[in-house]
């Protein structure tokens, strides 16, 4: 009880120089570090399976075919997530369930889309691909849709509960996936070890969450119309986070969007981690007037940037050990992880986006993404013939950081 006590005055004491409730940073942050930390593990023992089991080409189809998958599961709308923890933020559980309806009801628009890319590649002569999205088809509405409790979880507060799930989640797709690798590298297999474990468990937890608890009827319009345009945003979004690597697949082939994948995977997964901030943050964010913020996010985002600089710092130290023990048929393009590791300096800009969303700024939103999507998509298709995966590195890199200066001038700007 002593350490709890010393521990607990020293998070009131350090409360004065963080402006930031630092026992409910404590609280919840814990889970969401372990969920976080159990997904890196889960995630880097799957890339060590992957690229030592796997030649670069099947690997490269497996990730060509999850990237197409970001891009089909758009009509799903994603943006509903982000409202979702909104509406629960402000107790409106009957938005849960609404979203729920609407996010498996246009889902099955992305069956449609699947079917149409798997009749476009089996008239192509290409029969792999073909059956590869047709397995696609079968999972992605239950796939975007029953994972909504997540989001609900998160806005209620619930982050042990949200992360324990989490966690048994990562473990059970973990396993079943080096199971079937151990024995096969048929990608048809791989994709169903895939999905079945995931979709199996989001279904569950889905009606384990509904059952647990009480919800009232209460649902915002509003917030479901908002979760529409971010669903919009989202779809631009996942557009700009999957284009990179199927323009990679067309222009150089699945090898290189294999070695791009494994480059990007450590930065990507400690971006999530720091993400952490960001989830623990935005339930209060929504209740927090603006007046608050625009004396508080400045000093956090300065805040984070100074946490963030000495990570990247220590990753580009240490990542060409990490590949030489665990990847060693790549350790000759570690220099693509560590200049991909420049995405962590731009981590900071997810206290002014989360702004934007929680108070529901759906015009700068807007603004952001029609303005900037062209121009990355543009670079790609600049970069990528002329100079490969250095170019699709250099053109997210210049997204990213252009976006963390957008989003902070725009917050700098809203009055209410």
């Amino acid at each position: 009880m002593q350490i709890k006590e010393k521990i607990k005055n020293w998070l009131l004491w350090s409360q004065k120089y963080t402006q930031t409730d630092m026992l409910y940073v404590a609280k919840g942050g814990f889970w969401l570090f372990m969920g976080q930390a159990v997904g890196f593990l889960a995630n880097f023992l799957l890339i060590i399976i992957f690229t030592n089991w796997l030649s670069k080409e099947t690997f490269g189809t497996y990730k060509y075919v999850l990237s197409l998958l970001g891009i089909l599961s758009i009509p799903s709308l994603s943006g509903l997530n982000s409202a979702v923890l909104n509406a629960a933020s402000k107790n409106e559980d009957g938005s849960f369930l609404r979203a729920f309806e609407l996010k498996l009801k246009w889902g099955f628009w992305g069956v449609v889309a699947c079917l149409a890319v798997a009749l476009y590649y089996f008239l192509q002569g290409n029969r792999v691909l073909s059956i590869c999205f047709l397995i696609v088809a079968c999972f992605l509405p239950f796939f975007n849709s029953f994972s909504l409790y997540d989001s609900f979880l998160a806005g209620k507060k619930k982050f042990d509960l949200q992360n324990k799930l989490n966690i048994l989640t990562q473990i059970i797709s973990l396993v079943a996936m080096a199971l079937v690798l151990f024995f096969t590298d048929n990608i048809f297999l791989i994709l169903l070890a895939y999905f079945l474990p995931l979709t199996l468990c989001y279904i569950i937890f889905f009606l384990f969450v509904k059952r647990k608890f009480q919800f009232n009827n209460q649902a915002s319009r509003e917030t479901l119309a908002f979760g529409k345009h971010l669903s919009l945003l989202g779809g631009l979004a996942t557009l700009n986070s999957q284009i990179d690597k199927i323009i990679l697949w067309h222009f150089l082939g699945p090898a290189p969007l294999a070695i791009y994948s494994v480059a990007m995977m450590m930065p990507d997964k400690i971006k999530e981690i720091l993400k952490i901030i960001g989830s623990l943050a935005m339930p209060k964010l929504v209740v927090k007037p603006i007046s608050e913020l625009k004396k508080s996010i400045p000093k956090k985002t300065l805040q984070l940037f100074v946490l963030s600089f000495p990570i990247m710092i220590l990753y580009v130290l240490i990542v060409p050990f990490v590949f030489k023990w665990f990847f060693p048929q790549y350790v000759q393009y570690v220099i693509y992880s560590q200049l991909y590791a420049l995405i962590l300096l731009s981590y900071p800009r997810i206290l002014s986006g989360s702004v934007l969303t929680a108070k529901q700024k759906t015009k700068e939103l807007y603004i952001g993404s029609l303005a900037l999507s062209p121009v990355y998509w543009i670079l790609l298709l600049v970069l990528t013939p002329t100079l490969g995966i250095w170019g699709a590195i250099i053109s997210f890199l210049l997204l990213e950081f252009i976006t963390f200066i957008l989003q902070y001038w725009q917050f700098q700007r809203i009055n209410n």
